[in-house]
């Protein structure tokens, strides 16, 4: 039976969605303008997984780029900073979130796996809470802000860690912006998959090209990436030895297969 609920954990609205036994969680940062649309990828992600279940754990932020950003930076866009309280984010995940899971569910006392992701400025939030935490096995950082200044410099001081799983994606449009800062988006995130790709401790990683502009089809990118991620954990799948670990594709079979399946249980 598929769980279906909303709590407050010291303050961050969460929704639940799946199966509580499930060996499989996955932590999915979101906002308020995502809210009418995460049920439905979560729909089609659980019919997507078939006869291996997982649980979702959708933690809202109230403030974006504040609660986001893992340091302070200017404003790039508008006149909102980044407050840098990304930290934070991540204390409240490992200190307060997981807590109440392994109370309320257990979660911990199953051999599963914890993956994390979100899309564009949480999709950098995951993948960087995947580098100052070993507790994650995989992670999903769809059209993430790999702009955000000082970035490359971050990646090239740390290290992830063995047998990480690792999703990025963007928009073939994405770095065509005019905002000078952010049309690095595409170089940043090239340079970051050939890293990835020649790191022993990555034990798969793919980055997907999808049609349009950031604003295209968010959703349904969100679907590819969580997906990737539970293929690869999957029980037929484990090893990794289907996929292998080097591909930047828009066209690849798995992905084909994803998108298609998400266009036709809309």
């Amino acid at each position: 039976m598929i769980m279906k609920e909303k709590v407050i954990i010291q303050g961050m609205s969460c929704r639940l969605y799946g199966d509580k036994s499930a060996e499989r969680i996955v932590f999915w940062f979101t906002g308020a303008h995502e809210r009418d649309s995460v049920v439905g990828v979560c729909e089609h992600l659980w019919k997507h997984a078939g006869q291996e279940p997982f649980l979702m754990v959708i933690c809202e932020v109230e403030h974006w780029n504040a609660q986001l950003s893992p340091w302070y930076a200017e404003a790039i866009y508008g006149t909102e900073d980044f407050a840098g309280k990304g930290k934070e984010t991540l204390n409240w995940l490992q200190e307060a979130c997981i807590p109440y899971l392994e109370q309320q569910y257990h979660i911990l006392e199953k051999p599963g796996q914890l993956f994390i992701g979100g899309y564009s400025l949480a999709g950098l939030f995951a993948l960087w809470a995947f580098y100052e935490s070993d507790i994650f096995t995989g992670v999903a950082a769809c059209s993430a802000s790999l702009w955000f200044p000082y970035w490359a410099e971050y990646v090239r001081e740390h290290t992830i860690h063995p047998g990480s799983l690792i999703y990025l994606s963007l928009g073939i449009k994405e770095e065509k912006t005019r905002n000078a800062v952010m049309a690095t988006v595409g170089d940043a995130t090239r340079s970051l998959y050939q890293q990835y790709c020649s790191d022993p401790r990555v034990a798969g990683t793919v980055l997907e090209w999808n049609p349009g502009n950031h604003f295209t089809q968010p959703d349904e990118r969100v679907f590819k990436g969580f997906a990737w991620l539970l293929d690869h954990n999957s029980r037929k799948n484990f090893g990794y030895k289907k996929y292998g670990k080097k591909r930047e594709t828009n066209i690849s079979a798995p992905e084909k297969r994803n998108a298609a399946y998400y266009e036709s249980s809309r």
